[in-house]
């Protein structure tokens, strides 16, 4: 059977890597990976390391059409994809297409970025499987396919790390992991010469501050500061899969990203930075963005400690490490309402129920 793993972007590789891997376990040969022609060199070099890593063969042309066309020529029996983009363009008429969604943040995407076209949909828990069954999608509650495989350091191992970075090991290490919009980065970076002040600072950008024109510059800033400030690392465009770093934080500040869930199971605080810096068009007409946003998961996400100015950060962040043996153990109830089974079997749990659709695989 040929399986292919279409990729709009690298970072959507996280969510599929565990089921690659499960399917080189069980003996399947024929796996493609390809991602989208019209990405940056750096982003396309990027992949290709990766799926040598991973032992797939990449599908590559001289540009997007030509990609898509030959996609669809394949006529792959069974697609993975991360979000709807390219689909009506790659899948073939007996393609068997499944979704694993890119992220499971706070935008209302995760209920518009659909189509027909979608034969089986991975969810990360029950109560994301009711709300897309209401509309009408046939899902699978497997649990978040990316946490299959849940780094772990030894203390010795984290000490190392963080002596790796230039960090204080008797100081607390945060990660701070902002999206690309709407993101708090730009009200954030005037203050974190405060915070590596009192810290180590980790900072994971979204990939598009690495790739697209419009978000370099705020990158550009914290390239600066880094070679500045001591205890302040930002984690480098290679660093593909942020679940690596979780292991050596304390706490994590993000504000509308997946990170807010996926930091989890590893049973430590989260802070949610609920200011962010809108952009024009939001500015004049703010319902705009406000549909684009997930109200009630923001509501229902009552375990993340809210900040709503730049100012507070500092003070939030050591109140809450005082108060870390509250923390621990309170997030497993919270976990399993937001991710489901975290055992490293939701893949299996998927590929289960690919094989109950019908396909022999």
């Amino acid at each position: 059977m040929k399986i292919l793993f279409e990729h709009q972007h690298l970072y959507y590789l996280p969510q599929f890597e565990p089921m690659i891997k499960l399917l080189r376990m069980r003996g399947h040969d024929q796996l493609y990976g390809s991602i989208c022609e019209s990405l940056s060199r750096h982003e396309k070099d990027g992949f290709k390391e990766n799926m040598d890593r991973l032992g797939v063969e990449t599908i590559q042309a001289n540009y997007e059409p030509q990609r898509c066309r030959i996609i669809k020529n394949e006529n792959f029996e069974l697609i993975f994809i991360g979000n709807r983009t390219s689909l009506n363009r790659i899948a073939g008429n007996d393609s068997f297409v499944v979704m694993i969604y890119h992220g499971i943040g706070l935008k209302n995407s995760y209920y518009t970025d659909l189509t027909d076209q979608i034969d089986l949909i991975a969810v990360e828990s029950s109560l994301r499987a009711e709300k897309l069954g209401d509309l009408g999608y046939t899902t699978v509650d497997s649990g978040f396919i990316k946490l299959d495989h849940l780094p772990q350091l030894t203390h010795d191992e984290k000490r190392s790390c963080q002596q790796e970075m230039g960090f204080e090991p008797a100081k607390p290490t945060i990660l701070y992991a902002p999206t690309f919009y709407p993101s708090s980065l730009k009200k954030t970076i005037p203050i974190i010469p405060d915070l590596v002040s009192e810290m180590n600072v980790m900072i994971k950008l979204h990939q598009f501050n690495w790739t697209m024109p419009k978000y370099l510059p705020l990158k550009e800033k914290l390239l600066s500061m880094e070679k500045k400030l001591e205890r302040l690392t930002l984690v480098g465009f290679d660093k593909v899969n942020i679940l690596d770093l979780f292991p050596l934080a304390d706490l994590l500040v993000s504000d509308f990203s997946s990170t807010l869930f996926e930091f989890l199971p590893w049973d430590k605080p989260i802070i949610h930075t609920a200011y962010y810096s809108p952009r024009l068009k939001h500015l004049l007409f703010p319902q705009i963005l406000d549909r684009r946003m997930d109200k009630d998961r923001m509501i229902e996400a009552d375990f993340m400690y809210n900040c709503s100015a730049p100012g507070q950060l500092l003070g939030l962040i050591t109140d809450v490490l005082e108060k870390d043996d509250q923390h621990r153990h309170k997030n497993k109830d919270i976990e399993r309402r937001f991710l489901g089974k975290v055992d490293g079997c939701a893949s299996e749990r998927l590929l289960k129920a690919i094989t109950s659709c019908g396909l022999n695989i």
